[in-house]
């Protein structure tokens, strides 16, 4: 097929109607199945192979046009009674959440809050957190979710940037948030408590940790907007309003703001209730990650609530915690990261039965660390493989997931129901399946832009040439013929010495199955002859009883036997643990810009000491 004919084709399939489109994808489904014969491009955006993992119903239903609280109560409307939200083992309704929102939407009236006005959060992950989530989106308004850690330079641009004049900070953040109230005229701040909505015993535990010090604004804020008439308030639907703007990390530069509207999260939870994910109302959801994320806003809060779910929240959380709270709520359902499985696996929980959706994203998964994984889970009762996921924060988190009978060891699943996921050329043009390329996705949940930055939207957002949307990820992979999505590596970390290029996810792959390696981080640092070249990373397993020149020599062979001789670092660099970004992620950019350190081998195995051969 030429480019000319591929090109045409495409307009063709555009150019049908959304009835026909959900027609075709049903052909394509019993292609993939072998239901019928019929012939195939070979092109991922065309053939569409992950279709034969979903149903005729999951293809054919439409995604509502509405806000998200609208689809959220309508999806709940006959489970007023189940459960919603456990906080510290205090529990909410769904009838009783519906009337908090109801009470929050009042307060946030009376307050002068109105249709795109911007309302900045600087939250843990609490019932009140919620509640502004859902009532902000009723008014019209725009959630602007900002990480409780950030610097004043930070907030304030921040501030700045969204003209947000009502804040709701958690009363940590007091003292930060007077600094800035020096500095900027605001409407409104409320100091929020992060045990308003706990126990007694919590409060007071609480209280007495802090001297006492109770900022706590929240019920006086819900009671002067006690006689507002909420009927009055609710915003009508608009296509493309913003719902929240989230920050991206900033890893590669100043973070962006990225604008989310309420068809995105619709999508998302559409997408996930007719989706394959095996999901049933009253099941548990454990829910400890930051609402700063677009993750925890989509398919924290707004996905499981949406589907019926009740979601433990956590508020305070520290990975060495992640096994004791496994081991407390037994939740069905969590979202979480290959570190904190592994922590699982470290504590020797006995009982993983009750997991139906155990959860792995945001970071990479190594093969022989899946592997380990889902060995342990067998033994620990739970009938499902660890399901991994891939996406990004400009779509709304979640892109791909391994959906009930999709499990293929070593992808991060298939593209969620609605999506189209395939590689790209240096060109723009699609490679055909099984070939490597930039993974580019087209997805209603795709964000409506960066905020107030056009040009870097449209960097990363492009038209191609049939009219159809795509956003590139910046990753590289492929799609494999089941229809899988495999990440190859980050184009950002791909390491170019002396003109060869070196996959880091890769590298570390191969690394990772010497069993006396327990984690490991390739990176780029700068050489005079190479202009860059590989540094590795290690942390050693607990059981390894060899030299650390043993272990060299053991990683020496292992990619010789697997990968290029180029990819033989240069440096070995041993430590106690690996840096983390504020969400638990490596940090690989603090590894690029750490200074190697040059130390000769005298106590190999002293601890806090890092260790460098050449």
């Amino acid at each position: 097929m030429t480019k000319e004919e591929l090109i045409n084709l495409k307009k063709q399939i555009e150019s049908l109607s959304n009835e026909e489109k959900k027609e075709r994808d049903l052909c394509l489904r019993k292609l993939a199945l072998g239901e019928i014969q019929g012939p195939m491009t070979g092109f991922a955006s065309i053939d569409k192979p992950w279709l034969k993992y979903y149903s005729e119903e999951d293809l054919m239903i439409d995604i509502p046009s509405c806000k998200a609280y609208d689809f959220f109560v309508t999806n709940n409307v006959n489970n007023m009674n189940s459960i919603a939200i456990n906080y510290f083992g205090k529990k909410v309704t769904y009838g009783q959440l519906i009337e908090k929102i109801n009470d929050t939407t009042k307060a946030l009236y009376h307050s002068g809050v109105r249709e795109g006005d911007i309302v900045t959060l600087i939250m843990p992950i609490c019932p009140e957190t919620v509640y502004l989530f859902y009532a902000i989106n009723r008014l019209g308004g725009i959630c602007n979710a900002i990480n409780p850690f950030s610097s004043l330079e930070e907030l304030e641009n921040e501030i700045d940037k969204t003209n947000s004049k009502h804040i709701f900070a958690i009363d940590l953040c007091h003292e930060l948030v007077e600094k800035l109230k020096m500095k900027k005229q605001l409407d409104e701040i409320v100091y929020i408590n992060p045990v308003n909505s706990a126990p007694f015993y919590i409060k007071f535990g609480y209280n007495l940790k802090n001297e006492n010090k109770n900022y706590d604004g929240w019920n006086r804020f819900i009671y002067n907007g006690r006689n507002e008439k909420s009927k009055t308030m609710d915003s009508n639907y608009k296509k493309d309003q913003v719902l929240a703007i989230v920050h991206t990390g900033g890893t590669t530069g100043h973070p962006k703001g990225v604008e989310l509207t309420n068809e995105n999260f619709v999508a998302m939870a559409a997408m996930y209730k007719n989706g394959g994910l095996n999901f049933k109302k009253g099941e548990t959801f454990l829910n400890f990650l930051p609402p700063f994320i677009a993750w925890c806003l989509s398919n924290g809060i707004n996905m499981p609530l949406t589907l019926g779910a009740e979601i433990t929240l956590v508020p305070t959380f520290k990975p060495e915690d992640f096994p004791k709270l496994m081991k407390k709520y037994k939740p069905n359902h969590v979202l979480s990261g290959p570190i904190l499985w592994e922590l699982c696996v470290k504590d020797g929980i006995t009982d993983m039965s009750y997991l139906k959706s155990p959860v792995s994203g945001g970071d990479a998964l190594p093969v022989e660390t899946e592997r380990k994984i889902n060995d342990y889970f067998k033994k620990c009762g739970c009938k499902y493989e660890i399901a991994q996921g891939y996406g990004m924060t400009e779509v709304t988190s979640s892109a791909t997931f391994s959906v009930s009978g999709s499990y293929e060891e070593g992808t991060v699943g298939i593209p969620n129901s609605k999506n189209i996921i395939s590689a790209f050329d240096e060109d723009g043009n699609e490679v055909r399946i099984n070939e490597d390329g930039e993974l580019w996705i087209s997805t209603p949940t795709l964000m409506k832009g960066y905020f107030q930055n056009a040009t870097a939207t449209e960097d990363i957002v492009i038209k191609d040439e049939t009219g159809r949307i795509w956003i590139k990820t910046a990753d590289i992979g492929r799609i494999t013929p089941s229809g899988h999505v495999e990440i190859v590596g980050r184009m950002k970390r791909i390491i170019v010495r002396a003109g060869q290029k070196i996959f880091p996810s890769n590298d570390e792959n191969v690394i990772l199955q010497n069993p006396n390696i327990e984690t490991c981080a390739y990176v780029g640092v700068p050489d005079k002859e190479d202009r860059y070249v590989p540094a590795l990373h290690i942390v050693l397993s607990d059981t390894c009883q060899d030299t650390l020149e043993d272990v060299v020599s053991q990683t020496k062979d292992l990619i010789i036997r697997s990968l290029p001789v180029y990819d033989i670092p240069k440096y070995f660099v041993f430590r106690d643990e690996l840096p983390k970004t504020n969400i638990n992620k490596i940090d690989f950019k603090s590894l690029e810009e750490e200074e190697i350190p040059l130390y000769e081998i005298t106590d190999l195995r002293k601890k806090e000491k890092k260790l460098l051969l050449k």
